[in-house]
């Protein structure tokens, strides 16, 4: 920033003199932080948003403004600081180059339009107490309020008689990262057959779900299962089923063998909320963590808990804003 304390810095001689306030030398922290003109600037600050704004440096200044809760109101405050510095910037040009004198009303008349576009344009959301809502009000925001929850009830249901049902999932830290997959197999009487999880080494999270999907397929194939009613949490997975997506290249080949073995037999896939495909994301989870191939005949102590709200028809709750 050329203000006349950093060019006496690099070496040049002038005669300093701050415009604003015409009492002191130029130098940064007077002109944005002590100076008359911008003492009265953060004093309006300090009363728009009620605080105790320490602006005795500029790091002590974005502290403050980060330790708001209100992520719209925190918002604001960032941006309302950043344009305060902008505006006694432009001010002292203006005196300086121009010989224009912006007088206090009008520099925060330039504060607030500069802040209401910042304003308005942030996705963070208010919390509506009132004196949140009047912070935004002062500046001509609209409060963007979080809306009311959704509540949905998720039930895992069991196939019909002689189908067999298995819910599998994928899951990799990081795209691409470490990644796992899993499923598990029940009947129509909830009662658990048997699971698996697999580590798949460095893949992304589609190619996880959907070779999780695939190994499910060739254990019903390979167990003489005649009909199989297959449960993911991906719609992606059911658009690469249905042939309205392309699988990964890497699995193709694959997914031609699982095509072979699907003609065999009475198959039916569908898409279930996250929320009631636990076991078979704690599966999937265990492959990563453990980085083996498991086949367990008896249920894993760690999915017992869900496989057990699934038996008794116990929900899971979905929650999002409407």
């Amino acid at each position: 920033m050329p203000t006349d304390d950093n060019i006496r810095k690099r070496g040049c001689a002038i005669v300093s003199i701050c415009n604003m306030c015409n009492s002191h030398s130029e130098e940064e922290d007077h002109l944005f932080l002590h100076c008359r003109f911008a003492s009265k600037l953060w004093d309006w600050i300090k009363h728009v948003f009620s605080i105790n704004l320490n602006n005795s440096s500029l790091q002590s200044i974005f502290y403050d403004c980060a330790k708001m809760h209100n992520k719209q109101v925190k918002e604001v405050h960032i941006a309302c600081a950043i344009n305060t510095l902008s505006t006694i910037w432009f001010c002292r040009n203006q005196k300086r180059f121009e010989g224009i004198l912006i007088t206090i009303s009008q520099a925060i008349r330039r504060i607030k339009r500069d802040t209401s576009l910042a304003g308005n344009s942030s996705s963070a959301s208010a919390s509506p107490n009132v004196e949140d809502l009047l912070i935004l009000r002062s500046f001509n925001i609209n409060a963007k309020l979080n809306l009311a929850l959704r509540i949905t009830e998720v039930t895992w249901l069991p196939p019909e008689r002689g189908w067999i049902k298995v819910n599998t999932d994928g899951a990799a830290h990081g795209s691409p990262g470490h990644s796992g997959g899993g499923g598990i197999f029940r009947d129509h009487n909830r009662v658990y057959i048997t699971a698996f999880s697999k580590y798949l080494s460095i893949q992304n999270a589609i190619y996880a779900e959907f070779h999780a999907a695939l190994h499910a397929v060739t254990i019903a194939y390979n167990r003489g299962w005649k009909h199989l009613w297959i449960e993911v949490d991906s719609s992606m997975l059911l658009d690469i089923f249905s042939g309205k997506s392309n699988p990964p290249w890497s699995l193709q080949n694959d997914w031609i063998k699982c095509k072979e073995k699907l003609h065999t037999m009475n198959y039916n896939i569908t898409h279930i909320f996250r929320e009631g495909n636990n076991c078979a994301d704690k599966l999937a989870s265990f492959g990563i963590v453990s980085r083996t191939h498991t086949v367990w005949n008896a249920i894993p102590s760690f999915i017992f808990s869900d496989y057990t709200m699934n038996r008794l028809g116990m929900p899971n709750y979905r929650f999002r804003n409407m």
